[in-house]
């Protein structure tokens, strides 16, 4: 695919906070832009782990209600202080069969959490919320 080109209407303070932004790192004020839009843009969810994509994809229609509903939501009870164990006897390779089981299944469960919980953040930011300090909230993303 081609590059594209378009016009964008910037409100001068803007346009001077790019400007000197560009000057202080030397770089091309249209390559400043591209990379703020670039790491700025929320994943599409077809970018984001298959078993997920659908439940993704459906938080953009959801309510703000909704979005905080999910964002709030912590990992049910006891399941970080019972992963925590298995990365330690893995480390000191005393897992057994079965925990290993269990323990990737509880990996997979926190990763997914903490997938669900970043991407409704996103949402949420690009609904304009601030949101909460990492500290403010229920359990760690």
């Amino acid at each position: 695919m081609s590059d594209q080109i378009i016009a964008i209407e910037l409100s001068q303070s803007l346009y001077e906070r790019l400007h000197h932004l560009a000057q202080l790192t030397q770089r091309p004020l249209e390559s400043l832009v591209v990379q703020t839009l670039d790491q700025n843009l929320p994943p599409l969810p077809d970018t984001l782990p298959e078993d997920m994509q659908t439940e993704l994809a459906g938080l953009a229609d959801v309510s703000n209600e909704r979005l905080w509903a999910v964002f709030q939501t912590g990992l049910p009870e006891g399941v970080h202080r019972k992963y925590t164990k298995f990365v330690d006897k893995d480390r000191r390779g005393i897992l057994d069969e079965t925990e290993k089981i269990e323990y990737g299944n509880l990996f997979r469960q926190l990763n997914q959490h903490r997938l669900r919980r970043a991407y409704t953040a996103v949402l949420l930011k690009w609904r304009g919320f601030a949101l909460p300090s990492v500290s403010e909230l229920p359990d760690p993303i």
